[in-house]
């Protein structure tokens, strides 16, 4: 991705790119400058956006759907992810080629950023949340969902580079997160419950969100230094501590402070100083 190495090495970006970032469209264009503007990881949340506004419709849709026709919905999505891996692989231009992939900077943004191909997980995830609520999860450990994913993580190894952005893992993480969800439904999950871990879960967003500068800007502020083994595993190290501090404070002064403003129910004049109801 010539454009967008040219570009986070640059530190500057087409005022296209910074504008669209503001309102969270950059990743709807093909464009790498664009996509990757201001903060690269960013390119998710357009994507998130874009699945959230559609929720009210698609959650409508799904629970119209019977019971016993859900895993044949989640099959079909699964099948129209390997659909948009084959579109990327063959009909999408392969050239000019990424100068840090083995595909082009085109095929990298259809198969992986463009948020209209990425809608498919969203809706899987929604049928399997349905799977789970139903009781129709299939009995497996997490020890099995565990393995399951180191297999799936070395097809992604061998298979074609494009399958390895999402047909890959998706039945690997689906079956890891829907085992999880099953057993913490039950109450279990009590590694998962602990303090550690939930507060890593509270700030994982803001880490995913800081990582990419961390590593890309921290890099370029570096130069082209070299260390031996043992001061790159601290540097290494300093990435990350850096990056868990980014997203703490991400989580601690801007995630909860707007959480607690506005992901709050409305209440109406009838309903003020009562419990809001149960909607099940």
């Amino acid at each position: 991705m010539g454009a967008v190495d040219g570009a986070l090495r640059r530190g500057d970006h087409e005022p296209l790119g910074s504008i669209t970032s503001l309102f969270l469209i950059n990743s709807f264009s093909p464009d790498g400058s664009v996509y990757v503007a201001v903060n690269p990881p960013s390119w998710t949340l357009c994507s998130e956006l874009l699945f959230y506004m559609l929720f009210p419709v698609i959650i409508t849709l799904l629970r119209r759907i019977p019971a016993n026709w859900l895993w044949t919905s989640a099959s079909v999505m699964v099948l129209c992810m390997v659909g948009v891996q084959l579109i990327t692989l063959y009909l999408i231009p392969a050239t000019p080629a990424s100068a840090l992939t083995p595909i082009s900077e085109t095929q990298f943004w259809f198969g992986y950023i463009f948020p209209v191909t990425r809608l498919f997980e969203f809706v899987l995830g929604s049928i399997l949340a349905l799977v789970v609520l139903s009781g129709k999860w299939i009995p497996m450990k997490m020890y099995q969902a565990l393995l399951l994913c180191l297999a799936g993580y070395g097809v992604a190894l061998v298979v074609p580079f494009v399958f390895s952005f999402v047909a890959a893992m998706v039945i690997p993480l689906s079956a890891l997160i829907c085992t999880s969800a099953t057993e913490d439904m039950r109450g279990g999950n009590r590694f998962l419950r602990s303090a550690v871990m939930q507060w890593l879960g509270n700030i994982s967003f803001g880490f995913y969100l800081c990582q990419g500068v961390v590593i890309f800007f921290g890099r370029i502020l570096m130069g082209n230094a070299t260390y031996s083994t043992p001061i790159a595993f601290l540097v290494v190290g300093g990435f990350f501590v850096a990056a868990i501090l980014g997203g703490w404070a991400l989580y601690a002064l801007v995630e909860k402070p707007a959480m607690a403003r506005w992901a709050r129910p409305r209440r109406s004049k009838t309903t003020e100083g009562r419990q809001p109801a149960l909607v099940t």
